[in-house]
């Protein structure tokens, strides 16, 4: 039978290499394993990967295109995209990408830094999203950022040093928001949080932009609980709107 390949971490670390080939016996790729590397901008993935660990293209900043084996029974792609078969999983974006994307229906969860470094200026979300992993939009060049109801939690810098978003809607499903999820968000002018009740997040959740110039919307009843709630009240700006109403 054919050699069973599996990479570390780091392995390609830096490498000024333009392809790379993953050959049909490249079954398991580990958290990191091809390292943060500017020089890549295709990658050809052949039959037999499967396994894929947290932010192993993430970090390929130049990748323009995935070449998918039509015979790999276990990945897919969607408009250069490239997800798990059955597309519940969003898995990495090359970076190289511009304009607008519309994430398919169907989509329950955005990988680890699927998103980093993104050039799409606009990303539509599937109402199926139930997850999104850390890092997912760091750095990316999204300039709103309308989640879904039905998403339930958000992973830590989500959208960590995204200096292009400057408009995020938080859906009343929420359940967990984690460290440093919208940090540094220069230019952030308007946050639409759909839930009636501030949910609890850490005190790094939010930070790097202006407090006084970001206005926190909330549901109409909710501005005195959102003002008295640890670290919603560092927003000088608290107004009451119906959902859906800008």
């Amino acid at each position: 039978g054919k050699e069973r390949i599996e990479f570390g971490t780091d392995i390609f670390i830096d490498a000024s290499v333009e392809e790379l080939e993953l050959s049909d016996g490249v079954e398991k790729l580990h958290g990191n394993a091809l390292g943060y590397n500017k020089s890549t901008k295709r990658v050809k993935i052949g039959t037999g990967l499967h396994s894929i660990g947290d932010n192993c293209f993430g970090f390929l900043c130049g990748l323009e295109m995935f070449e998918l084996s039509p015979e790999n029974p276990y990945l897919s792609l969607h408009d250069g995209v490239l997800f798990n078969h059955d597309k519940t999983r969003l898995m990495s974006a090359p970076a190289g990408l511009q304009g607008s994307f519309e994430i398919p229906e169907g989509t329950v969860e955005v990988d680890s830094c699927a998103f980093f470094n993104s050039h799409f200026r606009e990303i539509k979300v599937p109402s199926t999203l139930r997850k999104i992993c850390s890092e997912a939009f760091a750095q990316s060049q999204c300039v709103k950022a309308e989640l879904p109801e039905g998403l339930e939690e958000i992973e830590n810098n989500v959208f960590f040093l995204s200096d292009s978003l400057i408009e995020v809607t938080i859906p009343s499903t929420i359940q967990h928001i984690d460290n440093k999820a919208f940090s540094s968000c220069y230019k952030l002018k308007a946050i639409h949080c759909r839930r009636t009740e501030p949910l609890a997040v850490a005190n790094g959740t939010f930070g790097g932009f202006d407090f006084a110039k970001c206005v926190l919307y909330v549901p109409v009843g909710s501005t005195e609980a959102y003002r008295n709630a640890p670290v919603w009240k560092l927003f000088k700006h608290i107004k009451e709107e119906t959902a859906g109403v800008d």
